[in-house]
């Protein structure tokens, strides 16, 4: 897909490329984004046991942000850059998408809606892996249409590749491939089901498969530790209001996107029967299935998860528009990408969505400074020691250790500093876990409060008598 004399497409990206890179570093990083540049700064060895352990993700990302930071450091900005990439090349691909199926305008329309959907600007701008999930899920997609129906053996390793990629970029991948699997299938018995081209579309998902199965493995144990402590709501419509973002015109928008890639849909399978099962399949089964063991077992259902699916329903709603007259096609695109604007500029780049993390450190520094006085941070103290100096004190607890047990460990360190006072800071949620207060209070009472933006920080004072006895 050539940029050369479309100024369209070229205006799309540079639109994509603003709303995505201005002011990248506004925001501290929020848990999320602090949890992927924690597991980025472990040893190379420690990767995989790492995530094996205390992650529910496969590796790649978290490889390319070592690498990434190895060379342009961890800081807010720096951190943000590949996923910043991974989604410029997801606009690219959506319009590439589009294009493959429903032609050079489809590819334009594609473009700009691309540049403005707020559900992909977000994750653009977020430390995580999810960008890079959609980008090499859609990639994968395109690489298919290419290969398909001989599955020639040059385009047919093109697409293993982005499939083992997206494979070891995130759990939700499966879903991607087996649509685009289902579609190959089509597009095999609607060829002539030749024999040659079927054994090479085999081989080349038996590649993938055997390439992945140590991976796979380490998913299962995952799977059954995530379950143990799951998280995630019921699912609902929540996942489509995310796809437009907040407000009205997020609503409108997700609605005009959905409504587009259903008539996309229904105007493929008129014509080019493979095409509408791949571009109906890349969104329903992401939906379906997930949505389904959400039902019958728990939970895992979860909106960011389906960012590839919301970029496949935009290559769909500009292939449905691009059938459209074209007046009416445009004055539609015009009208969905500025909503997709209006709603991208207010919920990233003018609300703050983030947490106080780097707030809270600064504070705490500032605090240590002062008059040495050591903080505690509930639940993530490696997170916020992120952001802090080596020097400062900072003692913390995983989500599964005794509250008793922690203020004891922080009594222990008092006596060791010869301290009687600490700052207890609370951050997601910004409540502090109830049974730890009844610890602390058997020894130290609160004085003060400093109030955050979703966060707390809360002086502790020991009372008098209230030492520590026994080891």
């Amino acid at each position: 897909m050539s940029l050369r004399g479309d100024r369209s497409a070229l205006a799309a990206l540079v639109l994509a490329a603003l709303l995505r890179a201005w002011d990248l570093g506004r925001e501290g990083l929020w848990l999320d984004e602090l949890s992927s540049v924690t597991v980025a700064r472990e040893p190379w060895g420690a990767l995989p046991r790492v995530l094996r352990d205390h992650d529910n993700h496969p590796p790649l990302y978290f490889a390319l942000l070592k690498l990434w930071g190895s060379v342009a450091g961890y800081g807010d900005s720096a951190v943000r850059v590949p996923s910043l990439l991974a989604g410029m090349a997801l606009v690219w691909l959506v319009g590439a998408l589009a294009g493959r199926l429903g032609g050079p305008e489809a590819r334009r329309y594609g473009l700009w809606l691309a540049a403005g959907a707020s559900f992909l600007v977000y994750h653009a701008r977020e430390a995580r892996n999810y960008s890079l999930l959609a980008a090499l899920s859609l990639g994968s997609a395109v690489l298919l249409l290419r290969a398909q129906p001989a599955f020639r053996a040059g385009p047919s390793l093109g697409w293993a590749a982005a499939a083992l990629a997206a494979l070891h970029t995130h759990v939700y991948a499966p879903f991607s491939l087996a649509a685009q699997a289902l579609a190959a299938w089509v597009a095999w018995r609607r060829g002539g089901r030749s024999p040659e081209a079927g054994r090479r579309a085999l081989a080349a998902g038996a590649l993938v498969g055997a390439l992945f199965l140590p991976w796979a493995l380490v998913v299962l144990g995952q799977g059954r530790r995530v379950h143990q402590g799951f998280w995630l709501p019921a699912p609902g419509l929540r996942w489509l209001l995310e796809w437009g973002g907040s407000g009205l015109a997020g609503a409108v928008f997700a609605l005009g996107v959905v409504l587009g890639w259903g008539l996309g849909v229904a105007r493929l399978w008129r014509r080019e029967r493979a095409g509408a099962v791949l571009l109906a399949g890349l969104v329903l089964v992401p939906l379906a299935l997930p949505g389904l063991w959400s039902y019958a077992v728990r939970p895992v259902l979860f909106g960011r998860y389906t960012i590839a699916a919301m970029a496949s329903a935009v290559a769909g709603c500009a292939v449905g528009l691009a059938s459209l007259p074209r007046r009416v096609g445009v004055a539609l695109v015009v009208a969905l990408t500025a909503l997709g604007v209006l709603t991208s500029v207010r919920d990233v780049h003018r609300t703050n969505r983030g947490e106080p993390w780097r707030e809270l450190a600064a504070f705490a520094a500032e605090a240590w400074r002062a008059g040495r006085v050591p903080s505690v941070l509930p639940r993530y103290p490696k997170m916020l020691r992120h952001y802090l100096p080596a020097s400062v004190a900072l003692y913390g607890f995983e989500r599964d250790e005794a509250p008793e047990g922690v203020a004891r460990a922080v009594e222990r360190g008092l006596a060791a500093s010869g301290g009687d006072r600490f700052w207890l800071l609370a951050v997601h949620p910004p409540t502090d876990d109830p049974a730890l207060l009844r610890a602390l209070r058997v020894r130290h009472e609160p004085r003060l409060e400093r109030r955050f933006q979703r966060g707390r920080a809360t002086l502790w004072v020991r009372r008098e008598g209230g030492a520590l006895r026994g080891p």
